[in-house]
């Protein structure tokens, strides 16, 4: 649930009131768009805060198929919940500790650090406590953001475009999700819901998600091959070089089991900047 979090952009706060509307293949760069719509976007006066659409790509990094399949495990054990950010019956939050989930967000900061700090210590990230403690809620949306920043093949209107903010297409009055995109999850739709679908606008943001997609498994690609070696804090200036194109060797793909906790957080890379 962090990780698509993270490659959508999505504060704790949007993650905790969240519809999945479907998953689209994309051929073109072996992306899984998950199309969903944030209950409330982000405003300073409560009285404007409106859906939005959100978008992100769930392909995963190294496996694909975990990310995609854990989600969708978590959300049908928790029928009714409109979020991506589950809580579970552990006393702290920490879904180590958890046998269950609950169908509801997660309920309040201190456990949302406590899930998101207990994550970040299980391999492959493999956070010290006192590293990860300095993460939070906010920390998700800055991930993809800080990516885009530094690499050459972005600039800040990708940035901009990808992180939702004022003037990107997410904003638009037109492409505000019906009212029955909010209502339930559609977890097994594979095909943009019509307020998008045959939308140029909608497809360039679909296309930059992709990209930016591609370009992130690219790099992890390498790092798994030992031609890298990704820092596994700061250093986002390390992107700002070309990749070297890697071999061609395949992709795993792997089907998450309802115990793999591991599956939430595989190949999550670099951590975002502390929020």
């Amino acid at each position: 649930m962090w990780f698509t979090m993270g490659v959508c952009a999505l504060r704790a706060e949007q993650a905790r009131g969240c519809v999945v509307n479907a998953f689209v293949d994309s051929v073109e760069s072996s992306a899984v768009l998950l199309v969903a719509a944030a209950i409330k976007d982000k405003h300073p006066d409560r009285s404007k805060q409106r859906p939005r659409p959100v978008f992100g790509d769930l392909a995963g990094i190294l496996y694909q198929g975990a990310v995609q399949s854990a989600l969708v495990h978590a959300l049908d054990s928790a029928p009714g919940a409109l979020c991506v950010l589950l809580d579970t019956d552990s006393p702290s939050g920490n879904p180590l500790d958890a046998d269950t989930w609950i169908a509801c967000p997660l309920s309040d900061q201190a456990r949302v650090d406590a899930s998101l700090q207990a994550l970040l210590q299980l391999k492959p990230i493999g956070l010290t406590a006192a590293a990860a403690s300095e993460y939070h809620g906010h920390s998700a949306k800055r991930f993809m953001l800080n990516f885009i920043d530094a690499c050459p093949d972005f600039d800040s209107i990708d940035a901009n475009e990808y992180g939702r903010f004022s003037g990107s297409t997410a904003q638009a009055d037109d492409v505000t999700p019906t009212e029955a995109l909010l209502q339930q999850h559609a977890l097994r739709a594979a095909v943009l819901p019509d307020i998008y679908a045959g939308r140029n606008k909608i497809s360039a943001v679909l296309d930059l998600v992709g990209r930016v997609g591609a370009l992130l498994r690219r790099w992890a690609r390498l790092h798994a091959m030992g031609a890298v070696s990704l820092p596994p804090e700061d250093g986002w200036e390390f992107f700002r070089r070309v990749p070297p194109v890697p071999a061609a060797t395949a992709i795993p793909s792997v089907e998450a089991s309802s115990g793999d906790s591991t599956a939430i957080v595989v190949g999550a890379g670099p951590a975002p900047d502390p929020g």
